[in-house]
């Protein structure tokens, strides 16, 4: 181990603490600098990826605004009429340009032969973007006159034809020519390719001449179709972002592609099972992500970015158009946020690492200089102190023995305090020396006297000794008496112990066979209750059976009745000839009901009577068994009562037993204390012997020491006279 100076130490431990504290404000200040970088980043990045949602939703916020709008116009009948309303208006009157020319005055035509050519015409003619709006012709009589798709309404009576809404479109229309001559209808109607009728808005105009009504329609199923093709092209053509590679995509809740700009060949194909590059199923979770929130909702997944070939997480915003049956969405790569965070992190960095090196540098120079300053401190403050001390202990130890001298330190400080205890300490050895010097005599005639006293003491010692003898073989006598008589009681006591034990242990026994008299008791008392309890419960039984028994009964006098019914039934449906076969059939079919009805309730009383023989047997046998559960009752009665009374006697002996035990337990206590007691004193008197023989020896010993003692008082007188007090 290496050996240090008090300075050198001082100044190691200082330097040390300064190396602790300097490295700990170090360590810590950095750790603080890198959370609060870590912090920075974090807050940073989530900034960002807020700033990002927030832009991908408001992007979609738009598109579906687009669409929605698009969707209330085209569910808006007055703007319907407004925008189709000329233009069905002008084939209607194209159309009846039709039939003015097959009424001219000058037509040598019969008039059926006129209208005729003109419902041939009127059967052919189309409108429409599609080609496949129609007209139709009515008359004000109440009849249809022609429909080219619905050909079985020719001819018929429209005064009973409604829509599903219940609209009497038909006379309404009729109504309305009536009033105006012309106008609008609004109803549904089925059109070809749906389920269901399709609202539609209808032109109608009265052809005077002729009393016939002609109109025609379009569906608002055909406005939404236009309206949704115009929103794609205009959700479709939207570009965003500064590379304006951003787009919009839109599935239905099957996962069929209506809208990829991107990728237009995916227009109409199913993407349900589209998965990104960690096995997410990005179709189906938009989809789910959209119907769990009405205002849409945020997906993350990883796909491949244009121009890349590789995949980066993209932030997705999805919101459904319940009405069209979309899911609008668009998103956003983050690769951006990534390069953006991880210049953020570079600058941080580099913030910290320069931030580092300050502290580095203002922690060495406070080390250094607490290091200088440290140094003079201790080598003038302490060092010095104590060297001037170690040279006076130095020259006190070196001299003579001279306890006159002491050391001289003014500094203030615990040197000082150090210098002042030794200096008391000096001055209290001075004194203690000078008195042994004058006690050195004292000692030598002390040893004189010691030596005349121990002769004296080994006489007495001898005498001692010689009379503890007597006392010795006197107890030990005394002592074999007492062990006799303490055995014999020990084995009597032993004896009672036993009784005591075999009483208190039948006592527990009967004891515990009274506990289980009474818990029997308890028990054939509570099956007395449990069987009567039974016994009410089997005859309500027998009761319902009999309530049952008189159900069937009934219902075997209503099929009886129904029978009769289905006899006469097929009795006057064979009268009525061929229009009764029907009827005849459901008399059969009902006289088969009646026979199944009478043979199950036949059945059912069978096993209504047999249930009530059962009950009846049952009552019997539960009576029986409550009146032996009663005779038992009163046995364990009995018995329960004969222990307790067996169980009071045997207590009572157990208790005598026990005092009798304590009695004898206490005399052989006594016994025994005073077979102790006698040992006791055979041991002191034995003793007492050794310690007269102890005495003895001691004595001569004391004086041999004595003589000892003369020769070191002597030594201890010569070396003290060379210290100078």
């Amino acid at each position: 181990m290496i050996k240090l100076k008090i300075g050198s130490k001082v100044n190691l431990l200082i330097i040390s603490a300064m190396v602790l504290v300097g490295g700990a404000s170090l360590i810590f200040s950095v750790s603080a600098l890198k959370d609060e970088g870590r912090f920075a980043i974090g807050k940073y990045s989530t900034d960002m990826e807020k700033i990002k949602k927030e832009h991908v939703k408001d992007l979609v916020s738009s598109a579906y605004t687009i669409a929605k709008a698009r969707l209330d116009a085209a569910r808006d009948k007055n703007a319907i009429r407004k925008t189709h309303g000329d233009n069905v208006k002008s084939v209607v009157n194209q159309a009846m340009a039709v039939f003015e020319a097959n009424n001219m005055p000058d037509d040598p035509r019969p008039l059926e032969e006129r209208q005729a050519d003109a419902i041939k015409v009127m059967d052919k003619m189309r409108w429409g973007i599609d080609g496949k709006n129609y007209f139709w012709i009515q008359d004000m009589s109440g009849h249809i006159v022609h429909h080219p798709l619905q050909k079985q309404l020719n001819g018929k009576s429209y005064g009973n034809i409604k829509d599903p809404d219940g609209v009497p479109l038909f006379v309404e229309m009729e109504r309305l020519v009536k009033k105006d001559g012309d106008g609008f209808v609004d109803y549904k109607w089925p059109k070809p390719g749906f389920d269901k009728p399709q609202d539609k808005i209808s032109y109608v105009k009265l052809f005077a001449p002729w009393n016939w009504v002609i109109g025609a329609g379009v569906y608002l199923e055909c406005t939404e179709t236009a309206a949704q093709q115009d929103a794609l092209r205009n959700i479709g053509s939207i570009r965003y972002g500064e590379d304006g590679l951003g787009y919009f995509f839109i599935y239905d809740s099957k996962g069929d592609c209506v809208l990829m700009p991107n990728r237009p060949e995916a227009v109409g194909t199913n993407e349900w099972d589209l998965k990104d590059s960690k096995g997410l199923y990005i179709t189906r979770e938009l989809i789910k992500k959209a119907d769990a929130s009405p205002e849409g909702d945020f997906l993350e997944y990883y796909f491949n970015k244009p121009g890349s070939s590789e995949d980066f997480r993209k932030i997705s915003f999805v919101r459904k158009l319940s009405e069209w049956n979309w899911y609008i969405a668009t998103g956003s790569y983050t690769d951006d946020i990534e390069t953006a965070i991880a210049n953020e992190q570079e600058e941080i960095g580099s913030t910290v690492k320069a931030a580092t090196m300050k502290i580095l540098s203002i922690v060495l120079g406070i080390m250094v200089l607490s290091v200088v300053l440290s140094y003079f401190v201790v080598a003038k403050g302490i060092v010095a102190p104590l060297r001037n001390m170690i040279n006076m202990l130095k020259d006190i130890a070196s001299g003579q023995g001279d306890l006159t001298k002491r050391i001289i330190d003014n500094s203030g400080d615990e040197t000082q305090e150090l210098a002042e205890g030794f200096n008391r300490f000096i001055e209290n050895i001075q004194t203690m020396i000078a008195k042994i010097k004058g006690n050195t005599n004292d000692l030598t005639d002390a040893s004189s006297e010691l030596a005349g006293i121990s002769d004296q003491l080994n006489s007495a010692a001898e005498e001692t000794s010689g009379r503890a003898d007597s006392v010795t073989s006197a107890s030990e006598k005394m002592s074999l008496n007492m062990d006799s008589m303490s055995a014999a009681m020990e084995q009597a006591a032993s004896n009672i112990n036993m009784v005591s034990a075999a009483s208190e242990e039948m006592s527990s026994t009967i004891s515990e066979i009274a506990h289980n008299a009474e818990k029997a008791r308890n028990i054939t008392t509570e099956a007395v209750g449990q069987a009567e309890h039974a016994s009410a419960q089997v005859e309500e039984l027998g009761t319902a059976a009999k309530e049952i028994f008189t159900v069937v009964e009934t219902i075997t006098d209503i099929s009886s009745q129904v029978n009769l019914l289905a006899l006469n039934a097929t009795i006057e449906a064979a009268r009525a000839g061929e229009a009764g076969k029907g009827f005849a059939v459901v008399a059969n079919e009902i006289k088969d009901l009646a026979n199944q009805t009478a043979s199950a309730s036949s059945r059912i009383k069978e096993r209504v009577a047999g249930i009530q023989n059962s009950t009846e047997g049952t009552t019997a046998e539960i009576v029986s068994i409550t009146k032996v559960v009663g005779d038992i009752n009163e046995i364990v009665s009995t018995i329960a009562a004969a222990v307790e009374e067996q169980s009071a006697t045997t207590n009572e002996i157990t208790q005598n037993i026990s005092q009798a035990y304590l009695g004898i337990s206490e005399v052989n206590e006594n016994i025994a204390q005073g077979s102790v007691m006698a040992k006791g004193v055979s041991g002191d008197a034995a003793k007492v012997t050794t310690a007269a023989s102890q005495i003895v020896d001691a004595s001569r010993q004391v004086k041999d020491k004595s003589a000892g003692l003369s020769g070191l008082a002597e030594t201890l007188f010569q070396m003290m006279s060379k210290f100078k007090v």
